[in-house]
Order: C-alpha cells, then structure tokens, then sequence
C-alpha cells in the first residue's frame, strides 16, 4: 500500500535528512540563477550565455566538493578544513550585521 510506505518512509531520519539537504541546495541553484540574470542582462549577455555561465557555477561547485571530498579521505583533517571554509564565511557574516 502507497500510503503505509510513505508513511514508513518519512519516519526515516536519514531519509528526511537527504530530503532538507536536496531541497536546499536545488533552491540555491534555482537562487544564483535569478540572481544572475539582472546582474549580466545591462552588459548585453544573452538569456543562453547567463545560463552557460550558472551551468559553469554547478559544475565548478561539483568538482570541487569531489576535490575536497578526496582530500578530506585521505589527510582526515576536517576540523582544520571546515575553520579554513567556514572561518572566512562567518567573519563576513558578521561584518555584514554590524
């Protein structure tokens, strides 16, 4: 019955998890690309160009999680990994709020 497994499936944690992380970074992805459009439109780049050049933003954004992914493999330095991406975030972050 449809029901019952849906139900059984959004019982699973790891599930749901997977689920808020797509979903957050699908709205991203669909974000940057309505942020792209009226930044490169007054330079005369075409609708098909500004879609090239947020095709180019995922694919950098994938290579560089499989990058980092393999570097985290092998040296295990995630505390220091995560100071060095999140540190600079943060400290915008609240320059921005002050």
């Amino acid at each position: 019955d449809f029901s019952s497994e849906l139900k059984e499936l959004l019982k699973n944690k790891s599930y749901l998890l997977l689920v808020i992380s797509f979903t957050i970074l699908f709205g991203f992805v669909g974000g940057v690309g309505n942020i792209l459009s009226p930044l490169f439109e007054p330079y005369n780049y075409t609708t098909g160009e500004i879609t090239l050049l947020g095709s180019g933003f995922v694919l950098a954004g994938t290579i560089g999680a499989i990058v980092v992914g393999l570097i985290l493999d092998k040296t295990r330095k995630y505390l220091l990994l995560s100071e060095l991406f999140f540190g600079p975030l943060v400290s915008a972050a609240s320059l921005r709020s002050t």
